[in-house]
């Protein structure tokens, strides 16, 4: 399964919105795009956790399917949806990855959505 940039940024931004836990039943419920599956959702969320944006854990059920539950985000991932949490930053993100790589890492991603912020900012000054 590949990384989807638009659900982990959902992911990030529905958590950290959540007074508490969320697992990935009501994430999935709260998800804009319903196009994703359970098991996309628990996928991204464990990787996520893998990359230290989110703090999760993982439980197996007695037929096997694994459930995730979000407990909040880390340090890492505020800092990462702060660089992608406003709409148009996000909008002209991807477009630029999509110009000059097709994809790239979540370190790209941020660095090219703090650049775009950081244009935005210094054209208002």
């Amino acid at each position: 399964m590949r990384r989807d940039m638009d659900l982990v940024r959902q992911i990030l931004i529905i958590a950290a919105d959540e007074p508490g836990y969320i697992d990935s039943g009501r994430l999935k419920d709260r998800i804009a795009d319903n196009s994703y599956s359970q098991n996309q959702i628990n996928y991204h969320a464990t990787i996520m956790r893998e990359a230290g944006l989110i703090d999760a854990s993982e439980s197996v059920d007695y037929i096997g399917d694994t459930a995730v539950t979000v407990k909040g985000l880390t340090w890492a991932g505020q800092d990462y949806l702060a660089a992608v949490s406003n709409d148009h930053v996000w909008t002209e993100t991807k477009k630029k990855i999509a110009k000059a790589a097709q994809s790239a890492t979540l370190a790209i991603i941020k660095m090219t959505a703090e650049a775009i912020t950081e244009a935005m900012i210094k054209s208002m000054l």
